[in-house]
């Protein structure tokens, strides 16, 4: 699939300005806090330590997204794929909504990492790339691609645009609808 060069949607979000939520600053556990955030860490699978500290300087478990690194190449390379196979999803949806005689809306694509704050509610890697018509959007997990290639045998670009055109394609089935 050539991919390189081509235009890319404006409608990819990277999870750098935030995804929601929030954090309103740290504070001090008790003994007791303390204690039941260890036992919650260990049943969550989660450094118990390491959620102390974040929940104790303020940067506990957000729920906003863990941002992108952009230094990263291989993560800027995957973010202009997506906008890519996004620009192409919505080239193709608005040309035929206009045959219709309708306007196609857009979605939005919301890369993000490890845990996000959607529309729908907070959803965590293990949930896959899903599409939340609460908010109109295509959440996509930055690790995704690698699972689908390690986990599932797809590797290769088909498999990853196969996978933004059928979430798309859940936003498209809700305008449809109406």
């Amino acid at each position: 699939m050539k991919w390189l060069g081509r235009d890319e949607s404006d409608n990819v979000e990277d999870g750098n300005g935030g995804g929601g939520g929030g954090n309103t600053g740290g504070f001090a556990l008790g003994g007791l806090g303390t204690l039941i955030v260890f036992i919650l860490a260990l049943i969550l699978g989660k450094n118990p330590l390491s959620l102390i500290n974040q929940i104790q300087s303020g940067s506990g478990p957000s729920t906003q997204t863990t941002s992108i690194v952009h230094s990263n190449q291989t993560e800027s390379v995957q973010r202009k794929f997506v906008g890519v196979v996004l620009h192409d999803t919505e080239t193709v949806w608005d040309s035929l909504f206009t045959a219709m005689g309708r306007n196609y809306e857009k979605p939005k694509l919301f890369l993000f990492s490890e845990e996000v704050n959607s529309g729908c509610g907070i959803a965590q890697t293990s949930a896959g790339p899903f599409y939340c018509p609460a908010d109109q959007k295509v959440y996509l997990d930055s690790a995704f691609f690698e699972e689908l290639s390690s986990r599932f045998g797809a590797p290769g670009d088909l498999a990853k645009a196969y996978v933004i055109a059928h979430e798309v394609g859940h936003h498209v089935r809700r305008f449809l609808r109406n």
